[in-house]
């Protein structure tokens, strides 16, 4: 058996063997077979393998769909039950959350005036927890880009003073808000080192775990703070900040 006969020539008969087919059996896969479907981890091939498993065979009594490991946790839930993924949201609820404004002005003259700045910060109930307006400096490396990313400067060396939360800072300067943003590139300017600085020290505060927006509005809707940066650039020899304690 396996074996035929053939004849040559010369009249000699040859007994050739036919090779053995092996037959490759697929080794199964114990890994998954009853693990929940669950396309967000495993990818749709997994998700179709996991079918075709458990097509002829039912899920054991302790497993369930509902009980996979992607569903979202109720707030409810004891923070011991939940994976670290589902912690970390939790702790991003129960950060505090504050609303910043700046603005900036550069008089009489921009540039080479006197620039100014003016922030208000608030939390989420509206209360003013600090507000400040001041000088800059004067003369030729003072403009109004300078004085906007001063108030920016301030806003987030005042957060760094307080446990990580979440902040939305709202100017009226399209180019510090697309800048602080990603969309625009900081390009040469009398604003360039205060602009560095200040992204430093923003990606230092993302660092420690805090939430930072930036929002761009109209001038209108930046009434108060512009009113600051103007009154410290009125006179620029007065500072005036108010803190209001935690």
């Amino acid at each position: 058996m396996g074996a035929w006969l053939g004849q040559t020539r010369g009249g000699c008969m040859l007994i050739v063997r036919r090779p053995k087919r092996r037959r490759f059996r697929q080794k199964a896969r114990h890994k998954g077979r009853n693990v929940p479907a669950c396309k967000h981890w495993h990818g749709e091939a997994t998700q179709r393998y996991h079918e075709h498993l458990m097509k002829d065979q039912p899920l054991k009594a302790s497993v369930s769909p509902e009980a996979s490991p992607c569903d979202i946790p109720t707030a409810s839930q004891n923070s011991e039950t939940l994976c670290p993924n589902q912690v970390m949201a939790a702790q991003a609820q129960a950060k505090q959350s504050y609303l910043a404004w700046f603005d900036g002005a550069c008089e009489p003259f921009n540039p080479g005036g006197t620039a100014s700045f003016g922030v208000v910060i608030k939390d989420k109930a509206g209360t003013v927890l600090w507000k400040q307006h001041g000088m800059v400096g004067k003369g030729s490396a003072m403009s109004n880009n300078v004085a906007e990313y001063a108030g920016v400067l301030h806003i987030l060396k005042y957060l760094a003073s307080r446990p990580p939360g979440r902040v939305t800072i709202h100017g009226d300067s399209n180019l510090v808000i697309n800048q602080l943003n990603g969309k625009w590139r900081v390009r040469k300017g009398l604003y360039l080192s205060i602009a560095i600085e200040t992204k430093e020290l923003l990606a230092y505060l993302r660092g420690l775990g805090w939430q930072i927006n930036f929002c761009w509005i109209p001038r209108e809707q930046n009434e108060e703070c512009d009113a600051l940066s103007k009154r410290t650039a009125d006179k620029p020899d007065s500072i005036h900040s108010l803190q209001v304690p935690a």
